[in-house]
């Protein structure tokens, strides 16, 4: 039972590890996009956030593949 206690343990821990570092990229995706604004569309999107934080969720690059299932 030990063994299964770390395991969970070490599990929920890279879970959060792995949440945290997402956070922190999409941070720094966000006030880089907000540098390359000018100062009116810099004000508009400090006021809108969350939107400004959906689009560049949305506009990640799609991970290695092409989504088509692997052939065998």
């Amino acid at each position: 039972m030990d063994v299964l206690r770390i395991l969970i343990w070490l599990l929920g821990g890279l879970v959060v590890v792995m949440l945290v570092w997402r956070v922190v990229r999409l941070a720094r995706l966000l006030e880089q996009r907000i540098e390359e604004y000018d100062e009116k569309e810099r004000s508009e999107v400090e006021r809108n956030l969350f939107a400004e934080l959906s689009e560049l969720y949305a506009q990640e690059p799609p991970k290695k593949g092409d989504g088509k299932p692997p052939r065998s």
